[in-house]
This record gives structure tokens, sequence and C-alpha cells, in this order.
């Protein structure tokens, strides 16, 4: 398969995480400031990294929502990806049914897949496995979110959803800016960049498409 690119945030330096990432060699690797997200694979999937600790802190202060919010309007897929274990938490007081509601908030009010694992070398593991996972999507060219839309506004968002690294959000961020889908396909690079969350790689690949 191809290279697996990874953009890590800045701050992420004094992970462990980092550490195992640089390790390997099968993963193109940048380290620079992102505004949402701690990892984004391919262009595709912001991965936001709690160690157990830091999800109830930020349960506790309010602020694991918000962020939530954020990741949710990225226009990406996106996951949280939990690192430690229970043990890791035991002097906290708060009760299980309040991280286990958060958990339930995360994956069905904001959409945000959950991730679990032991360590930093499993955190990279799954992050390698869902670049895997994507590569073999777009082999098979598996079919859009959601069912073929009715709506002449949700036929143009999914129609939308066909181009690169493109999900729901993203569509209709596009189609807000642009106005038709005609407008978006008639966009050259500097304008399609002109969309929040359309960095220069994704449309440059969308481009290099309809082009």
């Amino acid at each position: 398969m191809d290279s697996i690119r990874i953009i890590a945030d800045d701050r992420e330096r004094r992970s462990n995480t980092l550490s195992v990432l640089e390790q390997r060699t099968d993963i193109l690797l940048t380290v620079e400031r992102l505004t949402v997200g701690d990892y984004f694979i391919n262009s595709w999937l912001l991965i936001e990294r709690k160690q157990v600790c830091d999800l109830v802190d930020s349960l506790i202060s309010g602020r694991l929502f918000n962020q939530a919010n954020r990741l949710a309007n990225s226009g990406f897929k996106t996951a949280i990806l939990i690192e430690g274990n229970a043990r890791d938490i035991a002097n906290y007081k708060i009760h299980r049914h309040s991280i286990l509601g958060a958990l339930v908030t995360l994956t069905i009010v904001f959409g945000i897949s959950i991730l679990r694992a032991a360590d930093s070398r499993e955190s990279v593991a799954l992050m390698v496995f869902a670049a895997q996972q994507q590569a073999k999507q777009c082999k098979l060219d598996l079919p859009r979110f959601g069912r073929r839309s009715k709506t002449a506004k949700a036929r143009k968002i999914y129609i939308l959803q066909g181009l690169p690294s493109v999900g729901p959000v993203l569509a209709k961020r596009l189609l807000a800016h642009f106005g038709s889908v005609k407008g978006v396909l008639s966009a050259d690079v500097d304008a399609l960049r002109g969309v929040e969350g359309v960095g220069k790689e994704i449309a440059t690949k969308i481009v290099a498409v309809i082009s």
C-alpha cells in the first residue's frame, strides 16, 4: 500500500506516542501545529488522543464536549483515542456512569468514533490499521454515507461526497461556499482552499479528479 502520511500536532512532542511514530519507517511523519485534533492521518482521519486521566479531567472541566464539537465540525472522519486503563483513574472521584454517559454522547450525539489502546504502541498500531482500512475502502469503492437523497440539496451533498476526502460536513461547506455542484467542480485549488477544512492536499486531489 502507499505510504501512510500522518501530521502530528507539535504539542504531542511530550508524548510517547509521537516517539513511537518517529521510529516507524513506513510512516511519512510531519510535526506541525494542528488547529483541531492531535493526529491527522492521510488527510482523512482526525484523531484526538487522550490518556484516560486526561479524558476524565476534560470531562470534569467541561472541555471535553467543546473539543468534541470542534472535531465533529472539522469536515473529516474523526475519532477520540483513549490511551490507558481504569487503574489510571482509580483515585478520581467520578462515577463510572458519568464516563459511560460521556462516551455515549461522543459517539451517538457527535458521531465521533471511540478507539481504545493500552499504551503508545497500541495507539500507533490503531492509526496504521485505520489507514490500511481506508486504503481498502478506496480500492473497493464502497458507497458513500447515507441513502440516496430525494431533495435537490441533499442530492447535491451526496454527489459531492464522491470527491476525495469529502464527507457530509465538508460537502455541505463546499455547497454553501460555491452555491452549486458545478461551482465546486469548476473551482481551482486556490478557490477550494478558501473553504474551511480544505487544505492544499485535499484541494489538489479534488482538482485532479475533475480535471
